[in-house]
């Protein structure tokens, strides 16, 4: 089965060319954060983050994070509907998730 994957334009420049990556788990579909800036996903919930490790690392280096305070998770998981944001949900670019039946 393929992979799903999208190209966006970013004209500020903070998307990561791969910027993160969808994986199909037993579980069901999920995303994978592989940026320095990091993904918001909202769901049944409030808006999660998720950030790489290289991105949290990138963090604690420009001093937007302490090294104390806890990693975000590095991926989770997506339902049908569900709205990822790359890199904060105020930075205008918003993408709804439409999975396949079951």
């Amino acid at each position: 089965e393929p992979l799903p994957w999208l190209v966006v334009s970013d004209s500020g420049g903070h998307v990561s060319p791969q910027h993160a990556r969808f994986e199909r788990a037993r579980e069901g579909w999920r995303l994978a954060d592989e940026s320095l800036n990091g993904t918001y996903v909202a769901g049944e919930q409030e808006w999660q983050f998720t950030l790489s490790e290289a991105g949290y690392q990138a963090r604690v280096e420009r001093g937007e994070a302490d090294s104390d305070d806890p990693q975000p998770p590095t991926a989770l998981p997506l339902a049908d509907g569900w709205v990822l944001a790359p890199v904060h949900p105020e930075y205008g670019l918003r993408l709804r998730v439409t999975l396949p039946d079951s």
